[in-house]
């Protein structure tokens, strides 16, 4: 009697195991795929797909946050509205932008997914600029270069900036020697960006089915 409950117990127990296995196969291949997606749209620079699929925590856990807003913190940094550079110059803040934005993460690895009640964890290995020798993306850093450089042009051209400055006043003068100065400036932080180190990095998400949408959250 005990070895026909037994065989009947594990017909019983069998199908059900297999549905259990399928199901978190199933999941294990849908977080596989949100983090693949997730960190492809990272490594080609796809912002607006990174931000719609994680929370802001995420972000500023991976230093994006801040990258993301580059452009503004140039702009708050220099004291100057945007609107109120030249084509030239906005031009290269933004293509500068754009370099390392579209550079950010060089590589990455998904290792070790796990799948748990219903959400997955995994540790991703990323491949990007080493942020040590990479001080120039900090906006004070940034600042005091532009400091720097400005110091040099007024020294060179301080008969000009002068004519200026009795036209036009003390912005008129910066407008015009950020004009001139920033295609320069933003050329050299550029090239010093794509000359940097990698460095590789281990981080650890995890990945939860929100409305019926995966979202990559924090462990």
């Amino acid at each position: 009697m005990k070895k026909l409950l037994s065989k009947i117990m594990m017909l019983l127990f069998i199908p059900v195991l297999c549905i259990t296995l399928t199901g978190c196969g199933a999941q294990k291949k849908e977080i596989t795929a949100t983090l693949d997606t997730f960190f492809t749209a990272m490594q080609e620079g796809n912002w607006d797909t990174v931000e719609s699929m994680c929370e802001e925590d995420v972000l500023k856990d991976l230093s994006v946050l801040e990258t993301m807003n580059l452009e503004s913190y140039f702009y708050n940094s220099v004291g100057v509205e945007k609107e109120k550079l030249n084509q030239q110059a906005q031009d290269a803040v933004t293509g500068f932008v754009n370099n390392v934005m579209d550079n950010l993460v060089q590589d990455y690895h998904i290792n070790n997914v796990k799948v748990f009640r219903g959400a997955g964890t995994a540790g991703v290995t990323i491949t990007t600029f080493d942020s040590e020798n990479a001080d120039f993306l900090n906006a004070a850093d940034i600042e005091k270069e532009l400091s720097l450089l400005m110091e040099t042009y007024a020294t060179e051209n301080m008969d000009t900036l002068l004519q200026i400055y009795n036209t036009q006043g003390e912005e008129g003068m910066l407008i015009a020697m950020l004009n001139d100065m920033l295609p320069t400036l933003m050329d050299a932080l550029t090239q010093s960006f794509l000359s940097a180190e990698t460095t590789e990095t281990i981080i650890y998400v995890k990945v939860v089915n929100m409305d019926d949408k995966w979202m990559i959250t924090n462990p």
